[in-house]
Parts: C-alpha cells; structure tokens; sequence
C-alpha cells in the first residue's frame, strides 16, 4: 500500500475496515511521510502490517538528521529506504550517513542507488534550464510505484498493489509542484492511468477537497511540524548542515 503525500487525503470509514482486513500489509510512505495521515494508524493498521518509508535523503531527513517519519512501533518499521544520488553519494557516505543512522538507532536507514531505480524505470526526456538540457527525473512516488511493483510480480505468492492518494491531478501538478519542472508529469499520469485500467494497480482513499494540494512545506505547517528539510537547510545557508 504506497501511501502518497497529498494534504488532501481521506478515507471512509469502509475503506479503513478495508484496510484492517488486508493480509499482511506493508504502508509505504514517501519522504516526509504524510503526517496528515500517521494519526490514524490505529484505525486502518491490523497486528501484521508493518511500514517502510522511501524518498531522496535532502527530503527524508530534518536538518538535525532526524527522519520525518515517525514509526508506529519499531519492531513493524522495515526501514528508511534512502534514495543518494551518485554525485552526492561521497557527501552522504563521509559526512551524512553516520551521524543519521546514530540520530535514528534503532530504526535501519539502508541507501539505495538512484541512478539504478531512473535508468530502469524511466524514458529519457529533456528539459533546459540555464541553456543546458538536463534529463527528467522521476518524482518519488514513481520510483516506489515501481519498485515495489517489481517486488510483488517477483514474489513467489504475488501481492496486490495498492495506491492512496495518487491522481496527478492539475491541482498537485500546477500548484503543489509548481516549481518542481523537471519531472515528466505526462508520461507519469499516462503511467498511472495505464496500471490502474489493467487491474496491476488498485485505488483506494479519495483527494476529492476543496482545497488545493499543498507544497512539502505548506503539509508540514498543516500539521504543525516546524522541522527545516536537509534541501532547505542547504538553500536557506548554501552549505550542508554539520551533524
């Protein structure tokens, strides 16, 4: 069950006796982990589910190193799945990854290459800024669509696929990522649209609300989390924090 980050996110309550009843779930989250919705664990977890979350270090962790996900119990966290990308990687490694793991014992913090997850999950398509082409790069929820889509079919006893909360809908495209231009939002709704009509991917939850899909920062004030994200840390001052 791959958890997104929309502000907007709901369940009904048949929907949560839904979840209750699922066989052995695992609630995967993306990088600040939706904080709207950890409230409710109590109502949608069952004894067997357990929980992952995964996103980009710059947006997994506070600025003090602490990961915004907060687990429901650590004995059902898998673990903090850290997406580095290799021209960071001699900065997580020397300077980051010691002191986060230290900060968050006795939760795992494993790092995964995220050059293997966009080469293998993602075309090649261009955007120019500063008069250089760059290549897109795929937003978080993607690469766990993915990932976790490859795991289920290579399961000897193949798991079903759930989403909550995944619509591209304009109002997260032109609002909530208003700046975020170098993701392939067509290809990814396209995508999202393609799994879900051939029943390799299940919908659950609705982010049908008048308000608009907030931004990272707008989520976390919603929820009265004043933590400054590593990327913002690192904008606001023009170098990494000393942890």
């Amino acid at each position: 069950m791959i958890i997104s980050n929309s502000n907007r996110l709901q369940f009904s309550e048949e929907e949560k006796a839904q979840f209750r009843a699922m066989d052995r779930p695992l609630f995967i989250y993306q990088n600040i982990g939706n904080p709207l919705i950890l409230p409710m664990r109590r109502e949608i977890y069952n004894i067997e589910a357990r929980e992952v979350v995964i996103g980009g270090f710059k947006n997994l962790f506070t600025s003090g190193g602490d990961l915004f996900f907060q687990p429901w119990q650590a004995d059902r966290f898998l673990g903090a799945l850290t997406r580095v990308n290799p021209k960071f990687l001699a900065l997580w490694t020397s300077d980051l990854s010691g002191p986060i793991r230290k900060r968050n014992s006795p939760h795992p913090i494993h790092t995964v290459d995220e050059n293997l997850l966009i080469d293998s999950f993602y075309p090649l398509t261009l955007f120019n800024t500063q008069g250089r082409n760059q290549r897109r790069l795929c937003t978080n929820g993607w690469i766990s669509l993915c990932l976790f889509d490859a795991i289920a079919r290579a399961n000897t006893s193949p798991a079903t696929l759930w989403c909550a909360g995944f619509s591209m809908s304009a109002s997260y495209v032109f609002e909530s990522c208003e700046s975020l231009y170098f993701h392939d939002y067509p290809f990814e709704k396209v995508g999202l649209d393609v799994r879900l009509e051939a029943g390799g991917l299940r919908s659950i939850g609705s982010t049908a609300a008048p308000a608009p899909e907030g931004s990272a920062a707008a989520h976390l004030q919603q929820a009265g989390i004043s933590s400054e994200k590593l990327v913002d840390f690192k904008k606001r001052t023009g170098h990494w924090p000393k942890l």
